[in-house]
């Protein structure tokens, strides 16, 4: 059944009153003088990490808020900056770009907006392939250049891999976002579809399941999806597609080479090593240490001040 425009404000009242009542009762239990007020539990990861990189001066100064989403996130800046009791000054707000960057709103000295989809694109690169060969695979020497030289090119076809077979999915979500399409939750849709295989992206879908599976109501159609190809074709892939996807599938292809690198008798790697590295734990905090820091985080941080 179709929700009512006055049930949907009376839904939007009610989250706010929530998460106001949230940051409130955080605030009061809470002895950091500084709020970050993050979308969801891997962005305090990240901004932990780069924090301890570009500013970490104020790490012991910042207590984090899960707001459980980007709606939430934004909802809060206008209820923190309309309540008297509370203060602007002492907190900051992040949020992903993904395909609605501030959804209407005018920038905010107080908000930043990754420059990629999500903070999980900045992470992913042959930079940072690179360095996890050379340290956590362990690839020294004469064979350790051939094993880099082996695994850049397969990092590049699957890269290219990723470009054509991923495409048509980000088109649909992304017009569905531009045009305000509920959707399924997308982890429900794409995992069980989705798996790496010999390096090689296996995408278990076609077109016209996919224009039925991601709306919550009534199937798209191909010449609606088509409608947003031109704005859709000028995103940069690995930068401003879904980062969640690419980032498990670079997950994916990070264990494949620890376990061709554990085995006997590897396929990809010149010889076995003992690997003690899982790509599967702590991951985000190792490739954010690894990754440069973008320019405007780096900015946005310190304007933070450090406490006295």
């Amino acid at each position: 059944m179709e929700i009512s425009r006055v049930d949907k404000l009376s839904a939007a009242a009610s989250a706010a009153e929530a998460i106001l009542l949230s940051y409130i009762k955080f605030r009061g239990k809470s002895e950091k003088p500084y709020v970050f007020a993050v979308e969801g539990h891997d962005d305090v990861t990240f901004l932990q990490t780069v924090v301890s990189k570009v500013h970490s001066q104020i790490s012991r100064a910042i207590g984090f808020f899960n707001c459980k989403g980007k709606s939430n996130v934004l909802t809060l800046v206008d209820l923190v900056e309309e309540n008297r009791q509370l203060s602007i000054d002492d907190v900051w707000f992040f949020v992903d770009r993904d395909y609605d960057d501030l959804r209407g709103r005018e920038p905010h000295r107080k908000i930043w907006v990754t420059p990629t989809y999500s903070f999980e694109n900045i992470l992913v690169s042959d930079v940072a392939l690179e360095a996890l060969l050379q340290g956590e695979y362990r690839c020294h020497g004469a064979e350790g250049v051939d094993d880099l030289i082996k695994i850049k090119k397969i990092f590049s076809e699957f890269i290219e891999d990723y470009k054509e077979k991923l495409g048509y999915l980000n088109q649909i979500i992304y017009y569905c976002v531009k045009n305000q399409v509920s959707v399924n939750p997308l982890d429900e849709v794409i995992s069980p579809r989705l798996r790496l295989q010999n390096f090689k992206i296996k995408w278990i879908v076609d077109s016209e399941e996919l224009l039925i599976a991601i709306p919550k109501a009534s199937p798209l159609s191909a010449d609606e999806i088509a409608k947003s190809r031109d704005e859709f074709e000028k995103l940069e892939p690995l930068q401003r597609w879904r980062g969640k996807i690419l980032f498990r599938l670079f997950i994916d292809f990070l264990d494949a080479l620890r376990t061709d690198r554990g085995t006997r008798k590897p396929q990809i790697f010149a010889e076995h090593v003992k690997m003690k590295f899982n790509p599967r734990t702590d991951t985000i905090r190792t490739l954010t240490t690894i990754a440069d820091a973008p320019s405007c985080l780096t900015t946005f941080l310190r304007t933070v001040p450090v406490p006295v």
